[in-house]
């Protein structure tokens, strides 16, 4: 069986590092924050990896007040 490349389905790059969500095929994503990249992540997997990157990437720009 032939794999599909990924697909760019969301980006964010206004921030200091890209955050990427990639389609890999039905139900699998992947996730590129910075030089970190998770693939082959379930929809549910793939939502939280998303939301941990967009959360530390707004720390990191002083967006977010976690004290």
């Amino acid at each position: 069986m032939k794999s599909k490349a990924p697909v760019l389905v969301y980006s964010i790059t206004d921030l200091d590092y890209p955050i990427l969500l990639m389609q890999e095929g039905q139900d699998s994503f992947g996730v590129v924050y910075g030089g970190q990249s998770k693939s082959l992540l379930s929809y549910s997997q793939a939502k939280e990896e998303f939301a941990d990157c967009l959360f530390h990437a707004l720390a990191l720009a002083g967006k977010l007040d976690n004290q």
